[in-house]
This record gives C-alpha cells, structure tokens and sequence, in this order.
C-alpha cells in the first residue's frame, strides 16, 4: 500500500512540475517552426513636398493622377525622381546609396476638403525579416479620416503630398501597407521593385 500511493504522490507531483514548465499545450510543440524575426531597420526622412495646384507645371511627375511608391536602389534613378519631384529651389542632399536605397510616396490627387474620406500617410517604418537580412519589410501606415456628414463643400479641393524616404539597408524590400483600425486583413503588399497604384 505504501509503495502505491508513493507512486502515485510522484505521478502527481511530476504533472504538476509538466504543467508549470508547460508541459501542456494547445497546439503541439513543433522545434522546427522558425522563430519570426522583425529587427528594426533605421528610416530617415529625405525630402518632402506638395501642391493644391493641378496645372501647376513645376513638378511634371504629378502629371499622373495616381498614387505611387517607387523603390529607387541608384544614384541615377533617384536624380531622375527627385528633379521630378523637388521646387527648382530646394537643395537636396544625395543618400547614401552603398549603404540603403530610397522610397518614393506620392499620394495622387485626393480631394482635401471635409466632404472627402482622406486615407494619409501616418508614418514608414521598416524590419530585417530574414536571419542573413536580405529581405527587409517596409510598412507604410496610413490614418483614416472620415467625410464629415454636416460639412458644406461646394467644390472640391485638389491637394497632393509625396516623400521621400531613406532606408538604411541594401536589401531586398517588401512593400506592406496598413490603416490604422482596420484589420491586417485588408492590408495589401507590393513586390521588392517598383510598385505603382491606387488607394
């Protein structure tokens, strides 16, 4: 008698240590299932600007009306862009291109008045996702303003905003847009090259 519940004290006593260490699970423990890397990658603002102005012939790459984010991985690429792009008066200083690349944000035009819902972009943050940090995830965050219902707006008001920002790393990126309160579902992502397209 004494041996059986002896036995039955340390069967007890070793679920219970199981238990606390984990030992009991809802899903099956499975070693090989890598281990999700997200290290931040530091993102520098290089040079931003925007216009109310739809004729306005000094930025000849708002001809377009759509939005577009374009990955620029050379020198050349980004002085096309950013003569594109930047008031005739504005100095900029080239990025280091041995060392990171750079992303282009336009908006496109969006109507800025209060009878619009306007979906802004709210920040661009980026992450190695790969163990030898060749892949890094870029995420452009947008917030979401809603029409207001008892606003009076005659006419709408163009407006166009667009960025450049620098990301420190010669990587391959990937391209993932979400809005602020809305689920990862209905977050979209583009390719590592250039990507162009509308909200």
């Amino acid at each position: 008698m004494k041996t059986h519940t002896l036995t039955a004290g340390i069967t007890t006593m070793l679920a219970t240590i199981l238990i606390g260490c984990g030992g009991e699970r809802e899903e099956a423990f499975n070693p090989s299932e890598p281990e999700e890397i997200r290290d931040p990658v530091a993102v520098s603002f290089v040079y931003e600007n925007s216009t109310t102005d739809r004729n306005n012939t000094g930025f000849p790459a708002t001809d377009v009306d759509s939005r577009r984010i374009e990955i620029i991985r050379d020198l050349e690429d980004y002085e096309f862009l950013i003569d594109a792009y930047r008031d005739i008066d504005d100095f900029v200083v080239a990025p280091d291109f041995e060392a990171g690349q750079v992303i282009l944000y336009d908006s496109g035009w969006f109507d800025d008045s209060e009878c619009a819902q306007q979906l802004n972009l709210n920040r661009v943050r980026a992450f190695s996702i790969t163990e030898d940090e060749n892949v890094v995830e870029v995420v452009f965050n947008y917030r979401l303003s809603e029409a207001d219902e008892d606003a009076i707006c005659d006419d709408e008001i163009p407006f166009r905003t667009w960025e450049f920002h620098y990301v420190e790393s010669r990587a391959d990126l990937i391209v993932v847009e979400e809005v602020d309160g809305l689920s990862s579902d209905s977050a979209s992502s583009s390719s590592s090259s250039s990507s162009s397209s509308r909200l």
